[in-house]
């Protein structure tokens, strides 16, 4: 992964020159003019049947032997009787998984507005690779969405970006 600080600033580069030449920017993790309480449809009604059946909350889950796919499967899909089977307590969490009860974003500005981030990515299956790195990047990419949206003088978004830790 390059450097968070030279990702940022190059991604910014290429975000202006695509503004400038009146193309939409949308960063995925980094949405300011959404309030989000999930990344994806986790914590929210929406679910996937996967390929082998089983009812998944993860759209990334793709069989029952995907890395880190037993905890977001919530049922299965029977074919041949038509039936679906369902785990309501299992339903019940991935409701509960939203970006307020999740302790590494408790204090964070940005929270809202990346939804806590893919939670299939955050765990060991895939050695946390999301917090820290992927964090640092969202939460300075939300920072200057806001101040562009702001319309803030390029001098301070450059000094408000240096101040982030």
């Amino acid at each position: 992964s390059p450097d968070p600080r030279s990702f940022i600033r190059e991604a910014i580069k290429a975000a202006e020159i695509a503004i400038a030449a009146g193309v939409e920017v949308v960063f995925r993790n980094s949405q300011p003019d959404l309030l989000l309480s999930s990344h994806c449809s986790l914590a929210r009604d929406p679910f996937v049947v996967t390929c082998d059946g089983y009812v998944s909350a993860c759209c990334r889950i793709e069989t029952r032997q995907t890395n880190g796919a037993e905890q977001y499967i919530m049922g299965r899909v029977y074919c041949d009787s038509g039936c679906v089977e369902m785990d309501c307590a299992r339903v019940t969490d991935m409701r509960s998984r939203h970006v307020n009860a999740l302790a590494t974003c408790h204090a964070c500005f940005a929270k809202w507005h990346c939804g806590g981030g893919c939670r299939l990515l955050q765990t060991k299956a895939f050695s946390g690779e999301m917090k820290g790195y992927l964090c640092r990047i969202t939460r300075d990419l939300t920072l200057w969405g806001i101040l562009k949206r702001l319309k803030a003088d390029p001098c301070i978004v450059e000094e408000a970006l240096s101040l982030l830790p």
